[in-house]
């Protein structure tokens, strides 16, 4: 089957279009995410004011602990994971000081690995 250059043209004109097509969805695409994060950046910020807020009366220590936990918490979530209920009450008992280390890591062992 041969192509004449009439159609040739036809479907390098097609392409062009689809081509820009995509770029034009792929930059609304692009506007929407970062809208999405403009819109998101105030609220991170509040809650960050709302989490100073809340632990102004803690100890340096139960401060450390609970920034600890945030970071964790980041690095789970952003991996993809997903923390329980019950082990985040149970890591804000070891931030809120109501559990050693040792305490808290001893409980996790046994949720792991039952004897």
């Amino acid at each position: 089957m041969t192509t004449t250059k009439g159609e040739s043209a036809l479907h390098a004109a097609r392409a062009c279009e689809y081509a820009i097509t995509a770029q034009q969805s792929d930059a609304a695409a692009f506007q929407r995410m970062r809208e999405q994060y403009a819109a998101s950046i105030p609220t991170y910020e509040e809650e960050q004011k709302q989490k100073n807020l809340q632990r102004a009366g803690m100890s340096t220590e139960q401060r450390k602990r609970h920034e600890a936990l945030d970071f964790a918490r980041a690095n789970v979530e952003l991996s993809g994971g997903k923390i329980s209920e019950e082990d985040a009450q149970h890591a804000l008992r070891w931030a809120n000081g109501d559990l050693t280390m040792d305490e808290y890591l001893d409980a996790v062992r046994l949720k792991i690995a039952p004897t």
